[in-house]
């Protein structure tokens, strides 16, 4: 048939499982909350029980209770049949043990089988060539009769999920074993399957093959690296024993781990939800940024306006216009802003201008009351000439004088000196 040419790997997975794992086993089986963001929930209701019965979990626990109680009622037999009172005592105080020796995986497994997603995408629902089947159905029929042939009653519980974007098949191994001292246990590695996990892949990967579907086993990548590090290690003894050797290392095959889909899922999620808190952090920046350039061109735009104003009024200065420069003084000497004046060219001139006009105001001053100094010097010379005069010309004198102390007053208050108020002398 010529769907079937393109031969694609079949996937075969085990992972360990606890007990107290399937409570929540069952509840994403029925899809009771977990991880559901994935399903397509319009296809649930295809979701098949394949192997087992319905309350199967229920079973699970029955039965690793009623191999508790069994072992415990063995040693209990066994210490009486023996008289050990004190071992009998201490055995009371210990309980029923669970059924399994330490392990690291736990006591049960979960297979799943599934197939590249590529032998499924376009051709389910379509029939092959003997027309009475779809790819799906033969894989199940395949994947059903395989867990059946290689774990028997041990496989409790098989169901088929058709909601997620592939199908494929869970399984849960119960792997009950009698040890050599009688007691019934949970024993994994008694399905060689489990036990090797190379030869597990074989096995599947024969089974699908001889069915001529166009499935075979996947790579053989553990074959690989054992192989490159046998060959690795030769090549480096024949090195120390002298021998040179033209050939060079293998290299190993990239290392794979298998991760879970809802490891996976978790994984993806945070990595979307890193990237959306990445793109709203550029937005802003990028708002800020916007901002950022808004606000420099505004403010580039007021420099411009106030540069322009101060060359402006640099120039009027320089032509002797000062007009509207002098700076307004409030009650307490503050600046009062003037309306309709560029204010930053008023506080660039203003200052200087008025700063030159208290200097000018200063110095006209000082001017004024060295020269009503030198006036009033002059006044006391005449004084004692005329006080040297005879009487007739100390009389004029004195009248002249007189006229010319009004205006020697008049200078004395533009000065800021006070008057006199002594009479004039003789």
């Amino acid at each position: 048939m010529e769907e079937a040419q393109e031969e694609h790997p079949v996937v075969m997975r085990m992972q360990g499982l606890w007990p107290e794992n399937i409570r929540g086993f069952e509840k994403h089986r029925k899809r009771d909350g977990g991880d559901t963001g994935h399903l397509d929930r319009s296809r649930s209701g295809l979701n098949q029980r394949l192997i087992g019965r319905e309350d199967w979990a229920q079973f699970v626990h029955r039965e690793i209770q009623r191999m508790r109680l069994a072992n415990f009622d063995r040693d209990l037999t066994q210490l009486r049949k023996r008289r050990r009172t004190a071992e009998i005592e201490r055995r009371l105080v210990e309980g029923a043990k669970v059924p399994w020796r330490p392990t690291r995986h736990g006591p049960l497994r979960e297979v799943i089988l599934t197939a590249n997603a590529k032998w499924f995408e376009g051709v389910d629902g379509d029939p092959f060539e003997d027309g009475y089947e779809t790819r799906e159905e033969a894989f199940q029929r395949l994947a059903v009769a395989w867990l059946r042939k290689t774990f028997g009653d041990d496989c409790v519980h098989a169901r088929a999920d058709r909601d997620e974007k592939a199908y494929h098949i869970h399984a849960v191994i119960l792997p009950r074993a009698i040890a050599k001292d009688g007691r019934m246990m949970l024993q994994p590695s008694q399905h060689p399957v489990i036990r090797n996990y190379e030869k597990g892949q074989d096995d599947v990967g024969a089974w699908f093959a001889a069915a001529g579907i166009g499935l075979k086993r996947g790579e053989r990548r553990k074959e690989k690296v054992r192989k490159a590090i046998e060959h690795n290690t030769q090549l480096r003894k024949d090195q120390r024993r002298g021998r040179r050797l033209e050939e060079a290392e293998a290299p190993l095959p990239e290392y794979r781990q298998h991760v879970s889909p809802r490891k996976w899922r978790e994984d993806q999620d945070c990595k979307l939800a890193a990237r959306e808190t990445e793109v709203r952090n550029r937005e802003e920046r990028v708002l800020e940024a916007e901002c950022s350039v808004a606000e420099c061109e505004k403010h580039a735009d007021l420099k411009d306006r106030e540069a322009g104003e101060v060359l402006a009024v640099a120039q009027a200065v320089a032509d002797g216009d000062l007009t509207g420069l002098e700076q307004d003084q409030g009650p307490e000497g503050e600046q009062v802003p003037v309306p309709g004046r560029p204010a930053l060219a008023r506080r660039l001139f203003g200052k200087a201008i008025n700063l030159l006009r208290t200097e000018q105001r200063a110095e006209a001053r000082d001017e004024v009351t060295g020269a009503f100094e030198q006036i009033r010097r002059a006044d006391d010379a005449i004084v004692r000439i005329a006080n040297l005069l005879p009487m007739g010309l100390r009389q004029q004198v004195a009248s002249a004088r007189t006229s010319l102390s009004r205006a020697i007053m008049a200078l004395g208050q533009i000065g800021g000196s006070r008057e006199r108020d002594e009479p004039p002398r003789e």
